[in-house]
């Protein structure tokens, strides 16, 4: 009998924890995320000023993900994130964003 009560609760916590994963928004595909190259060489090249970002390595996504569209000397590196990138302690009505195909953010490191 207690194995039986065992088996039961694991039963009915298996099907809450589907419903609840039903629930959250899944990722598009990933060709959803791409920009043509140029565009997205544009847009990295906007996180920095000039004179940093033409001598900086710039990456862009792909299908094999981020990959060295032009390498730079100067130890920066521009590139696009996209909404996955969102910190984990992103406020709840922004969450959702980390979904968004559209999230498009440049940034220098």
């Amino acid at each position: 009998m207690e194995k039986f009560v065992r088996v039961l609760v694991f039963l009915l916590a298996s099907l809450n924890a589907g419903a609840v994963w039903a629930q959250v928004p899944g990722y598009p595909p990933l060709s959803e995320y791409l920009m043509p190259p140029d565009s997205e060489i544009a847009l990295a090249k906007s996180a920095a000023p000039a004179n940093i970002s033409d001598r900086a390595t710039i990456k862009v996504l792909t299908t094999s993900g981020y990959q060295v569209a032009r390498e730079g000397d100067n130890g920066f590196v521009c590139m696009v994130m996209r909404g996955w990138a969102a910190p984990t302690y992103t406020p709840a009505q922004f969450r959702d964003l980390v979904y968004d195909a559209k999230v498009h953010a440049p940034h220098l490191f």
